[in-house]
């Protein structure tokens, strides 16, 4: 059985300790550093997958993940 990543619009802080660690968990400076370099590695994957990519519909869909990566990087930076 494979897993699917759901993904969801983040509005708050409150939002972000649930994405990131459970429901009703509060997440430390540290864990947001955690987060945070692995949400850059996996930036750095979907840039390369990005270049790799030939059809243009392949491109926008890498394109899309690449924008939620990078809204969760931006919501992680303000708690840091």
């Amino acid at each position: 059985m494979t897993y699917i990543p759901i993904y969801v619009v983040i509005e708050s802080m409150k939002d972000v300790t649930k994405t990131f660690v459970g429901k009703n968990k509060m997440i430390t400076k540290a864990q947001a550093q955690l987060e945070l370099i692995k949400l850059d590695r996996n930036i750095e994957k979907k840039v390369v997958e990005y270049s790799n990519e030939l059809g243009q519909y392949n491109k926008s869909i890498v394109m899309d993940e690449l924008q939620l990566l990078w809204d969760k990087k931006d919501i992680l930076k303000k708690f840091i």
